[in-house]
């Protein structure tokens, strides 16, 4: 499986020294970390002794963040194995800076288990947060990252296991939109001196951008000349900050006034839209691979057809 594209710049865009921050993090605690350093075996080691993360030992390995989560005091977001296949990333291919970018967002900078955690945001090892949803007793991290086994108590903090890789861009909407080139076609139609000031506002607030790709504007029939396009990119653009597991089912609405989407979900969790009340067509809906990615001034999800 190749590679998903979408997360590669922002692989590349961070330096290196986000390990010298790592070092500083690690000589401090919050509040709310409880850690006993006689507690038993590091991190790494109860890490390495469980088969369903050898990917992410060998990925730490790599990335040369294995003296970090010996040392420092952490709560990790381990990706299974799993989780890892289903990305399509070979982190052979990948070089150690872009596996030290993958990885920083998957650790926390502070300590906490499952039973004291509450739906909100806690920062990791690149100074960003990951957003936790908590509801009947699940926990899921930005919209799609499930913790799956949780509370495995470290010497020197708490690994959770998670069925999903954890993306955080430092780019933001537009940013992001740019650099994917599933979304060329999106971003040739933003850079419209039409579309400037729509811009201007996406840069002066929090947003989900409903991001179709290349293939949805291939097969979208109508035409996007004139102003018609600006107000059909309003109507996949929301306020604030919605990962896929937090969309309500009914009526949502968009930034084109008076235009909401109909939004429905169906047994797998799958979320669907739909813009005209009376549109027969094929309801355009997230797409697993690249969605649910948390940008600098809201989310991005890749949907596979444009909402009419």
């Amino acid at each position: 499986m190749k590679m998903n594209l979408s997360i590669v710049p922002t692989l590349r865009i961070l330096s290196i020294t986000l390990l010298a921050g790592l070092a500083l993090v690690s000589c401090k605690k919050s509040d709310d970390e409880v850690i006993d350093s006689d507690a038993g075996d590091d991190i790494m080691v109860i890490a390495k002794a469980d088969p369903d993360l050898s990917t992410f030992v060998s990925a730490v390995t790599k990335a040369q963040l294995q003296t970090t989560l010996e040392h420092g005091e952490y709560t990790v977001l381990a990706p299974t194995n799993a989780a890892f296949t289903a990305s399509g990333i070979d982190i052979n291919a990948l070089s150690s800076d872009s596996l030290r970018t993958l990885l920083l967002p998957h650790i926390v900078v502070s300590e906490f288990r499952l039973e004291s955690l509450r739906s909100g945001s806690r920062t990791t090892a690149i100074n960003r947060p990951v957003y936790f949803s908590v509801s009947n007793a699940a926990v899921v991290v930005n919209g799609s990252s499930k913790v799956i086994t949780g509370d495995i108590d470290a010497a020197n903090g708490i690994i959770h296991k998670v069925d999903h890789l954890i993306y955080i861009s430092q780019h933001n909407i537009l940013q992001n939109i740019r650099f994917t080139p599933e979304f060329s076609t999106l971003y040739t139609l933003l850079k419209r001196e039409v579309f400037s000031t729509l811009l201007d506002s996406l840069n002066q607030g929090t947003y989900t951008f409903l991001a179709p790709t290349n293939e949805a504007f291939r097969n979208f029939k109508d035409t996007l000349t004139a102003d018609y396009p600006r107000n059909i990119i309003k109507r996949h653009i929301v306020s604030g900050r919605v990962f896929s597991n937090e969309f309500i089912v009914g009526s949502t609405n968009t930034l084109w006034t008076n235009h909401p989407i109909q939004v429905s979900r169906d047994a797998a969790g799958v979320v669907s839209f739909q813009g005209k009340a009376d549109s027969l067509g094929v309801k355009p809906k997230i797409l697993t691979m690249g969605s649910n990615i948390s940008v600098t001034n809201g989310v991005v999800h890749r949907i596979d057809a444009v909402i009419n």
